[in-house]
């Protein structure tokens, strides 16, 4: 969890990557931007600092999307160092501006790319979420509340899980034909 300095450094940096952008107080320009980059410094270490390294997990495949937003955020980070260290103050500004369109649509690529990817990408649909145990419990309450679509549709998750040789697979193989049988009689 952010502690209040990272909060505040990362307000004040990005009101001050807005008076970059509007280049406000023109004639401290190069005190404003030194001050600038030392808060979004301060931030971006802050943040840093807080991540648990160990309990993160990265797995990356290298797809089209992957490969887009790969290439969009090296527009904005080299348009904002472009910036950073451009004299001419029109330049910068230009640079600016492009480097905050590309770090919008970079937002916004990235934000609706993680809607669309959970619901879509089968690998988390497939994902082993609940453990044997549990799947064993949610069919007993499926079956409690009379609901034996959902208890058959657990057991066979439950039997994709299973080894093949597992000697549970027998009774879970008897309990989906019984409840199969139950859904047919019940139709």
């Amino acid at each position: 969890m952010m502690d209040a300095f990272t909060l505040i450094t990362g307000l004040a940096s990005l009101l001050g990557f807005a008076v970059q952008i509007f280049d406000i107080f023109p004639t401290h320009a190069k005190g404003r931007q030194a001050i600038w980059m030392l808060l979004l410094g301060a931030f971006l270490g802050g943040i840093l600092a807080t991540t648990n390294w160990q309990g993160m997990e990265l797995s990356l495949v290298w797809d089209g999307f992957t490969l887009s937003m790969t290439a969009l955020a090296a527009l904005v980070v080299f348009f904002a160092l472009a910036a950073a260290f451009t004299a001419d103050t029109r330049r910068r500004r230009g640079f600016y501006i492009v480097g905050g369109i590309a770090a919008l649509a970079f937002t916004i690529a990235t934000s609706v790319g993680a809607l669309v990817g959970t619901v879509t990408d089968s690998k988390l649909l497939k994902q082993n979420v609940v453990n044997e145990q549990e799947l064993v419990w949610l069919i007993e309450r499926a079956s409690e509340r009379g609901d034996p679509e959902r208890a058959l549709h657990h057991v066979e998750s439950l039997l994709d899980r299973l080894d093949k040789d597992n000697e549970q697979r027998a009774t879970w193989k008897a309990r989906r034909d019984e409840l199969r049988a139950s859904m047919k009689r019940r139709d």
